[in-house]
């Protein structure tokens, strides 16, 4: 079926012609020839008739193209408000993605803000990047919620932007690092290295900030009571000269927290454990280490002196 040729003007404005005029006369001519009996008057109603019926057949082909046209130019409209729509949409998707980035990386200026009076102590706040690796579950040492870790951080925080970037010396290897990290890393004590007054100290601090990370209510009580036995072990309040035994509990500390943190990472719950059990083997192991590590380094240290004493005494004769 072709398709009819659209109409450019309304055919209800059409007035039927006078078909009995001269110039029509052709027509009438040959409306008579075809039917020799038929009257000149005959010939301009049979004109008339057919003008009509062509007529009413336009005004019924240009009602259904009004109406298709009115379609056309909905589903047009409906179009460009669906475009429009969807840009809408898509900007505010997109002005919502920037937000949220940058609510991340600026969080202190979303940050909730409380209506209470002003406290008596200000809050314990370490390191950043301790934060952040506490907050994320990861394994961060406890010198940032010493005294030292505490004053560094403060001081560090009113003078270094976060963004910024600081290129560090590792393994034979220079890498951009935070310049915060870069800053404190020379000064951060391994857990071993903390002296057993830094130790104390950090404990419930480090609880406290597990707890206003959100960490799973049981897991705060392992650690704490981890440390709690730690602290309560025969070994902290022994008579030790040296020192070695409160040593060797740290050293434990330090190695069996890395090892617990490990454990989790792998992700293998097979691989995880309790904690606060201590183990008296392994604690043993580590105090033999920390021992002979000591008389070694007494052993060096002595070494030294004697060559130095002989050395100073050969140049003197």
């Amino acid at each position: 079926m072709t398709q009819q040729s659209a109409l450019s003007n309304d055919p209800n404005t059409s007035t039927c012609p006078d078909f009995s005029s001269e110039i029509y006369a052709q027509l009438r001519l040959m409306y008579i020839t075809r039917n020799p009996d038929a009257t000149d008057a005959d010939a301009v109603l049979h004109l008339a008739d057919s003008w009509h019926t062509a007529n009413a057949a336009d005004k019924i082909a240009w009602n259904v193209q009004q109406a298709l046209d009115r379609d056309n130019e909905a589903e047009l409209e409906r179009r460009k408000q669906e475009d429009a729509d969807l840009a809408a949409e898509k900007l505010r998707l997109d002005q919502e993605t920037l937000r949220q980035d940058d609510m991340k990386k600026h969080k202190a200026k979303y940050l909730p803000i409380l209506d209470r009076d002003v406290p008596d102590q200000p809050p314990i706040l370490a390191n950043t990047s301790a934060t952040r690796k506490l907050n994320s579950g990861l394994y961060c040492k406890l010198y940032y919620w010493t005294n030292p870790g505490l004053s560094e951080a403060r001081s560090l925080a009113a003078t270094t932007d976060d963004d910024a970037l600081s290129l560090v010396l590792k393994d034979g290897a220079t890498s951009l690092v935070p310049a915060a990290a870069a800053r404190d890393s020379r000064a951060v004590k391994a857990d071993k290295e903390l002296t057993w007054d830094d130790f104390t100290v950090a404990i419930p601090r480090v609880i406290e900030a597990m707890e206003r990370a959100g960490w799973q209510h049981e897991k705060v009580l392992m650690f704490a009571q981890f440390w709690t036995n730690l602290k309560n072990h025969p070994h902290a309040s022994a008579f030790d000269t040296d020192g070695l035994l409160r040593k060797s509990l740290l050293t434990y500390q330090d190695e069996v927290r890395r090892s617990w943190y490990s454990a989790v990472a792998s992700g293998n719950t097979q691989s995880t454990f309790n904690i606060a059990r201590i183990n008296e083997t392994l604690l043993l192991t580590i105090q033999r280490r920390v021992e002979y590590d000591h008389r070694a380094a007494f052993d060096k240290e002595y070494n030294i002196r004697v060559r130095v004493f002989r050395f100073t005494r050969i140049n003197t004769i």
